[in-house]
């Protein structure tokens, strides 16, 4: 393998692919808020939970603060456009957007997401500079045909967009390299 070098963790920001959601909220006059995140991993608290890192202070975070609840939307190729929107910060009305009520809590669900969580803040632990979300699993709803009780839910079916440093990419199934356990 050669020879490695120590490297500045500063130049590892974001080094392992993760998967891209949308979150949403509503804002206090009742409309839809969404933001563009990709700290979101499973944790173990009893039961499945879900752990969600926020950095500095966004409306998003603000909102899961002050209410506890958000939807967690996974993102794929057709949602892309979305992506770009948000991160340019576009201020296109949230009315384009197919949304949809949570079925659970009253948060703001994407419709076209192939899965969608209804995640409740259980915890959260303050650190220098960011949050982080223990979130209890209220509710998840996924495309029917990808999903049922004798099948786990298809990441190669629905083809997540993944973010790594500075780039997007989507999962390719023909690029499968062996099967897990």
């Amino acid at each position: 393998m050669g020879n490695k070098i120590n490297v500045d963790i500063s130049k590892l920001f974001i080094p392992h692919p993760m998967q891209l959601f949308i979150f949403g909220t509503y804002k206090e006059n009742g409309d839809a808020n969404l933001g563009l995140f990709s700290w979101l991993n499973f944790c173990w608290d009893g039961e499945l939970a879900v752990m969600v890192c926020f950095d500095g202070e966004k409306l998003t975070k603000e909102r899961i603060k002050k209410t506890n609840i958000f939807s967690a939307n996974i993102v794929t190729k057709p949602l892309f456009p979305l992506v770009k929107d948000l991160e340019r910060g576009d201020s296109r009305q949230l009315t384009d957007i197919a949304l949809d009520k949570g079925s659970i809590l009253n948060v703001p669900v994407l419709r076209d997401s192939p899965l969608n969580y209804e995640l409740e803040v259980k915890r959260t632990i303050f650190l220098n500079g960011s949050d982080i979300f223990i979130c209890k699993i209220r509710n998840v709803m996924a495309i029917s045909e990808n999903s049922c009780d004798a099948l786990p839910y298809s990441l190669k079916e629905e083809n997540p967009v993944i973010v790594s440093l500075d780039s997007y990419f989507e999962l390719q199934p023909q690029n499968k390299i062996g099967e897990w356990m």
